[in-house]
This record gives structure tokens, sequence and C-alpha cells, in this order.
């Protein structure tokens, strides 16, 4: 499968979420490094943080899927 990496712009452009989304999946620890996102050297010393839009979009679908099903356990209560 070719991985589809893309800036935090155009990941939530193509994902239809926010950044402040991406920045709080990451820090919770639901986009795990090296499959979900990755740190790359641009322009130098520069780093950035890139996106796999094909790996978060499965990782969205299967907890729809699940959500929907009931089983995967709510974070709140109904």
């Amino acid at each position: 499968m070719n991985e589809q990496w893309a800036t935090a712009k155009k990941a939530c452009e193509t994902l239809n979420l926010s950044k402040r989304t991406l920045i709080r999946w990451r820090k919770q620890g639901k986009l795990i490094p090296g499959i979900h996102y990755k740190h790359v050297r641009m322009r130098g010393l520069i780093f950035h943080i890139v996106y796999n839009v094909e790996a978060i979009a499965r990782k969205i679908d299967h907890y729809a899927v699940n959500e929907f099903d009931g089983n995967e356990p709510r974070a709140h209560a109904p």
C-alpha cells in the first residue's frame, strides 16, 4: 500500500478534521508515532510533523464501526 504522508493542513482538509483534533489525538495516544504520524526534517534543522492520511482514515472508520455496534466502551456517560 502506498502511504500518503501530508502536512497537518492537508491532512485536516482531506480528513475533514481540525488541526486541534490531530494534536489532541496525538497527545492522547490515539495516533501512533511511525504509523499515523512522524517527524521529518524540512528546510535545514526545522522539524515538522506529517500525517499518514490513509492510516488515520482507517482508524476513524474502525472507531466509527465499533462505536456504532457498541463494541467500544465510551469515554463519557451516555
